[in-house]
């Protein structure tokens, strides 16, 4: 009920900045003049942050930022000033689980570990959204999710096991699109492990298992094997290069060069439930069995698997992580992979990979930023921090009584607001 105005934008920077936030966004916003002071508790004003009117707020830069738009400002959500003000935010805050907004919806239920419930926001500045309310169910099987959209029990999931989309696709009240690549399944090394820590023990994983197989049997050719750390749906992948062709003589020679000819045992780490991960963990597990390596799976719930591997509690994992691989701009790679970003997992450094990816963010110039994009890419498919295996199946399943659709490489929901039930519909 209350006006959202620059103030809460301004609130929101401040409490992103404070010294006591954990999160993962500030580093985002430490371009901002006097940031630092802020971080350090040395000031509570901005210099570089100044409320104009109640509907202006302007923003100054240290030093030139390229992705500050489509990046920080786009995860920019404000939260309410009056409500928060002189608050310890945390997750166990009543805010957490009912949250307020000034988005097309407003929250309406959250039953933990069952259903999110949201209602449409009638004064969205935008006009009513179409859609009047979306329950968002947590179905932690995929077999489940292919049997809900079956039974109608539930109307749009993108996923679905990809085995069964096809299937999904020719059902008379669903319909299936394969939409833009939006990031990449792939393992991840545990830098700091003895023997993971070596890059020809990793490039001896990447020539030994054979990936084109497994998305032509298993996933059905819904996606390809992936050949750079970039999704081709965007600039700045780099289509010049590609992953270490199917080699095992190749990965038996770098095991020995590497100090290990009679091979090695490892763990990796995935979250059950999801089919097409579990699938793959098996197949790379008897692929590398063939050159002596012993890939033992280790299966967790999704919030255990998450944490323990941000944690550093895993030798490898297979996993993708959104955002990552270049969308909505490739500076997404710099908080994973530059030495001081603030998810590297992989605990990866190399001291050119980070004067590139500092580099990048100095340009506005695409043709500047692709070159060093490029660059890095090759360095990254050379050193194999994260060994991309195939561009992650982007289905959406739907039911066909739904108008107003529209695919996109921004995400299936992005226009859900503009969805709705077509009148002649039987």
């Amino acid at each position: 009920g209350e006006p959202v105005t620059a103030h809460d934008l301004e609130f929101t920077v401040l409490s992103i900045l404070s010294p006591d936030y954990t999160g993962i966004f500030q580093r985002r916003f430490t371009v901002l003049v006097g940031a630092d002071a802020v971080i350090a508790g040395e000031a509570d004003e901005l210099e570089g942050l100044r409320v104009i009117d109640d509907y202006t707020l302007e923003m100054t830069l240290d030093q030139p930022y390229a992705p500050f738009l489509p990046v920080t400002l786009r995860d920019l959500k404000p939260v309410p000033k009056h409500l928060l003000y002189g608050e310890q935010i945390t997750l166990d805050h009543d805010y957490s689980s009912a949250p307020v907004g000034n988005g097309p919806y407003k929250f309406q239920e959250w039953t933990r570990g069952q259903q999110f419930v949201i209602v449409a926001n009638e004064d969205y500045w935008a006009g009513p959204p179409k859609m009047k309310k979306i329950t968002q169910r947590a179905i932690p099987d995929m077999a489940a999710i292919a049997m809900a959209l079956e039974t109608g029990d539930a109307d749009a999931s993108i996923m679905p096991p990809p085995s069964e989309v096809p299937r999904l696709g020719e059902l008379d009240h669903l319909v299936a699109h394969r939409l833009p690549e939006l990031s990449i399944e792939g393992f991840e090394f545990n830098l700091t492990h003895p023997i993971l820590g070596n890059p020809l023990v990793r490039q001896a994983i990447a020539h030994a298992v054979h990936v084109k197989p497994f998305t032509e049997q298993f996933l059905l050719d819904l996606t390809v094997p992936a050949q750079a750390h970039i999704v081709p749906s965007i600039w700045a992948h780099n289509p010049n290069i590609s992953r270490p062709e199917y080699d095992p003589e190749k990965a038996k020679e770098l095991l020995a060069q590497a100090g290990y000819p009679d091979g090695f045992e490892i763990t990796v780490r995935t979250n059950a439930g999801n089919v097409f991960r579990e699938q793959f963990t098996t197949y790379a597990q008897a692929e590398l069995d063939k050159v002596g390596i012993t890939m033992n799976i280790q299966l967790s719930e999704w919030g255990i698997f998450a944490d323990e591997v941000f944690a550093g509690k895993y030798e490898m994992a297979f996993v993708a992580k959104s955002g990552q691989y270049g969308i909505p701009d490739p500076d997404q790679l710099y908080q994973f992979l530059h030495s001081n970003g603030a998810v590297n997992a992989t605990y990866y450094g190399n001291s050119e990979v980070d004067a590139l990816l500092d580099a990048a963010r100095l340009t506005s110039d695409i043709e500047e930023r692709q070159e060093k994009y490029w660059r890095i890419q090759e360095i990254l498919m050379e050193e194999l921090p994260i060994l991309p295996c195939f561009y992650r199946p982007n289905p959406l399943v739907i039911h066909r009584k739904f108008i107003g659709f529209e695919p996109s490489g921004l995400g299936a929901y992005w226009n859900i607001y503009d969805w709705e039930i077509d009148p002649d519909w039987q």
